[in-house]
């Protein structure tokens, strides 16, 4: 079962082996403690159970973990195929789970709600307007039962002169024209075949750089979803430029960005609605990672030699590293990301902060990096998730 866990787990060599009996063991009394049969326990079939609750133990015994709600709903699920037959439950009472099995179904107008019915079958209608001497009552379109007669209320009614009036005719032998509407429904058509300007896509090149780096030349490009009637961008601290309406790249040469910059574009439709854009070139600084020698003292040159690196703002990633005879996993970020939390193959902890220095990058740039590394070597291929 060791083997089989140890597998689950991604744990490689023969350091916690120790550890990882004693909570196996725990575990398994726990589940046989819970009416759990030994011959299930022993089963492979428990083994993913058994090793989530090694997990669970191992924080808990950092003092940060407890038992996991998943453990304890598979342990109950383990200790029930000791009270069924074939491996399930049976329910129990006289209910039923089949709505055609059920008395009293519910009904619509004495007919009872089974199978699919027509609002016919149901003697409903969908009831918009009654017609009367006097013209036409508008009503709210409602289902109602066709034998319900609806009163239609005074205020309610319209002449049919007042009908006329409310819709555009065409006159004989002429077709309709925007001149036949009114500015009112003008408006209204307009309305509703409206759409306001808005950004598709926008992008630039060189847009993330090593801090120390210099940019020189970007390209900005942009898309709408309709012409707009002005456009302009501004780069930076310079003042706006106004570009030609049907222009959508922009090319910047000859520049000497060295710091964080915006680039913003801003686009009017017919109707004056906005819509704006901002691009950033950003500069940044490095994550490095890799295998290296125990050494009491990294420097520049050794974090450089490291095999991985990103570009990055943050500390927290997924590193896969294989650390081989002698070898130790380095782990190194600027100072002010703050103290990182290692996981090695799903453990809490493996690593120690061997010191600060003054670390130069290969664009020139100095800052403080704190250097971190595996408290054993010799780890093979391991996952290590930095939080």
């Amino acid at each position: 079962m060791l083997e089989k866990i140890k597998e689950m787990l991604g744990i490689t060599g023969n350091y916690h082996d120790p550890l990882l009996q004693n909570y196996i063991d725990e575990v398994k009394q726990y589940l046989l403690d819970g009416g759990v049969q030994l011959e299930v326990v022993e089963s492979a079939t428990s083994a993913g159970t058994i090793a989530k609750g090694v997990i669970d133990l191992w924080d808990y015994g950092s003092g940060n973990g407890k038992l996991s709600p998943y453990f304890k709903e598979r342990a109950i699920q383990l200790a029930m195929k000791n009270k069924s037959s074939g491996g399930g439950t049976e329910p129990s009472g006289g209910g039923t789970t089949n709505y055609n099995d059920l008395q009293n179904k519910p009904q619509v107008e004495g007919v009872e709600l089974i199978g699919n019915k027509t609002a016919d079958e149901l003697g409903l209608q969908l009831k918009i307007a009654e017609v009367t001497d006097g013209g036409v009552a508008f009503k709210n379109p409602v289902i109602t039962s066709k034998a319900i007669v609806q009163e239609v209320d005074a205020e309610n009614l319209y002449t049919n002169v007042e009908i006329d009036d409310m819709f555009v005719k065409q006159e004989d032998g002429k077709g309709l024209s925007e001149n036949d509407f009114t500015d009112e429904y003008r408006q209204l058509i307009d309305d509703l075949a409206y759409t306001a300007i808005a950004f598709v896509s926008a992008s630039a090149t060189n847009a993330t750089n090593e801090i120390g780096s210099t940019v020189t030349e970007t390209v900005i490009t942009w898309s709408f979803n309709k012409e707009p009637k002005t456009q302009t961008i501004k780069f930076g601290s310079e003042a706006a430029e106004v570009l030609d309406k049907s222009i959508r790249s922009k090319s910047y040469s000859g520049k000497t960005i060295t710091s964080n910059t915006s680039i913003v574009i801003t686009a009017m439709d017919e109707r004056v609605t906005q819509a704006s854009r901002t691009l950033n070139i950003t500069f940044q600084p490095r994550a490095y990672w890799g295998v290296a020698q125990n050494k009491e003292f990294y420097d520049s040159a050794d974090i450089l030699a490291l095999s991985e690196s990103v570009l990055t703002s943050t500390r927290t990633r997924n590193i896969n590293v294989n650390a081989g005879e002698g070898e130790h996993i380095i782990y190194t970020i600027p100072s002010s990301f703050g103290t990182p939390i290692f996981k090695i193959n799903g453990f809490e902890g493996g690593f120690i902060k061997v010191g600060t220095i003054d670390f130069t990058n290969a664009s020139g740039y100095s800052q403080n990096y704190d250097v971190y590394k595996s408290v054993n070597p010799n780890l093979g291929s391991t996952q290590v998730v930095v939080s």
